[in-house]
């Protein structure tokens, strides 16, 4: 007796197959095949049971839950990552702004030091200044050298070295405070806009050193933060 492919003899091809009822599936049909390897409502419901036994998972879980959590893992992603990016571009921003600033201009507007120091720097012309030198108290400094004159409207002069020179005693006695600037201080915590201090006599004024003190330790200046938020709002 020959079989073919489907199954049937040429003896009885008429005679009907007899399949299980759950053999649908088996027909070529595609649709049906897929149809049938989706699991019902009742075996998705022991799926479920059986994977809450392996994983301890709550039985209420669902695709839209997993989906919700997934969402907010990718949605805290960006916004760490926007941040960075924002506060990153802001510094750009802010560093691009000071670099503009050229000259004289670099050094005018209120600075402080870490002791507590302060210096307020007044453009007068591109190349002078006038500059209050205040202590820890707010106060200016008596200059016994200068018969108790108080360190207000100190006259300084910007050099085409760079160097912004604040003569401490009367102008051409060489006693000077010499302030450097610098866009981000490599020796400041937050390497951020500087003024670096320095004190500078004549040679033969010896008598000068004695008066160092009153300058208080030669800390690094940075801008105030009333005059931070004064050239943002510029």
């Amino acid at each position: 007796m020959f079989v073919s492919e489907m199954g049937c003899s040429e003896a009885n091809t008429h005679q009907k197959l007899s399949l299980p009822r759950s053999a649908p599936y088996l027909t070529g049909n595609p649709e049906v095949m897929q149809a049938r390897n989706r699991p019902r409502k009742s075996e998705k419901g022991c799926l479920l049971s059986s994977l809450d036994a392996r994983t301890h998972l709550p039985c209420e879980v669902t695709a839209y839950d997993w989906s919700c959590s997934q969402c907010t893992m990718v949605l805290a992603f960006f916004e760490k990552w926007l941040d960075g990016c924002l506060r990153s571009r802001v510094v750009e921003l802010w560093t691009i702004c000071i670099m503009l600033r050229n000259g004289i201009a670099q050094f005018v507007g209120s600075w402080v030091s870490e002791s507590g120091y302060q210096l307020r720097i007044k453009k007068v012309d591109k190349d002078r200044a006038l500059v209050d030198f205040l202590d820890r108290r707010a106060a200016p400094v008596q200059r016994p050298y200068m018969g108790g004159a108080p360190s207000l409207k100190m006259v300084a002069h910007y050099g085409s070295s760079g160097i912004f020179e604040v003569d401490l005693w009367q102008e051409g006695k060489g006693f000077s405070l010499d302030l450097t600037h610098e866009y981000d201080y490599e020796l400041d915590p937050e390497r951020r806009e500087a003024l670096v201090p320095a004190l500078s006599r004549n040679e033969q004024d010896h008598f000068l050193d004695a008066w160092y003190a009153l300058f208080g330790p030669l800390d690094h200046f940075v801008r105030t933060k009333a005059e931070n938020k004064r050239l943002d709002a510029k």
